[in-house]
């Protein structure tokens, strides 16, 4: 006999919930995305923007001196992206590598997913620092527009549907006096995104307090 979609949808919560705290077992930054029910849903017309789940990735920032503007008028053929000489010692290892260019302002960035054997450490004179540093660089070619990296970071209106704190991601304007959401904004901003999506006032429920615990303020907010 076939699961039922409420059945399907409970067991997809579960298994996302699974995931996420698997994660956290690991001592690694993942959050909850809020969970939404909804009486009825059309999958051919309608669209909830809520993730499964959010995870935290370290990028590292380089400010060069060197004038560019997109890949093609990088004046080298490979890119310095980190000083490696510590890289053993850090708990998390960069994701994304973001070079910008002091002179011109524009930015470029590599993924770490895509590092290969054209990928190369060595040692190469640091004039600032007047020493040789380990240094690990990659061709060009790996430089990709800032527009395929803005694709993948969080949205704010996003950023609201997952449940917890997420004032660090939205600035300033996003966070109250005391440097957290308004108090219960996610959840707001939950059902409203469900409304706009379905056209109706279908909210039913939000998979939340199975993660609490034993807690004297609601969770997360």
């Amino acid at each position: 006999m076939p699961r039922s979609f409420r059945s399907s949808l409970s067991e997809g919560h579960a298994a996302e919930a699974a995931w996420v705290d698997e994660q956290r077992g690991h001592g690694l930054s993942v959050a909850h995305g809020v969970r939404i029910v909804a009486d009825k849903f059309n999958p051919a017309i309608d669209h909830l923007q809520h993730p499964d789940a959010g995870g935290v990735f370290r990028i590292e920032i380089k400010n060069r001196g060197l004038r560019f503007t997109c890949r093609e008028d990088y004046p080298y053929p490979t890119v310095f992206l980190a000083n490696i000489a510590n890289h053993h010692k850090d708990i998390t290892n960069p994701l994304i590598y973001v070079l910008r260019s002091e002179p011109t302002g524009k930015w470029l960035w590599v993924s770490a997913t895509d590092r290969d054997e054209t990928w190369t450490t060595g040692f190469k004179r640091d004039k600032t620092r007047n020493s040789n540093v380990h240094i690990l660089e990659c061709p060009k070619r790996f430089l990709r527009p800032p527009e395929e990296l803005r694709k993948y970071l969080m949205h704010h209106d996003v950023l609201e549907l997952l449940d917890g704190r997420t004032c660090a991601f939205g600035g300033a304007d996003r966070c109250s006096p005391e440097g957290d959401r308004t108090a219960h904004k996610g959840e707001r901003r939950a059902e409203e995104e469900a409304n706009e999506c379905l056209g109706r006032g279908l909210t039913k429920s939000k998979k939340k307090s199975d993660r609490c615990g034993k807690r004297s303020k609601p969770c997360g907010r």
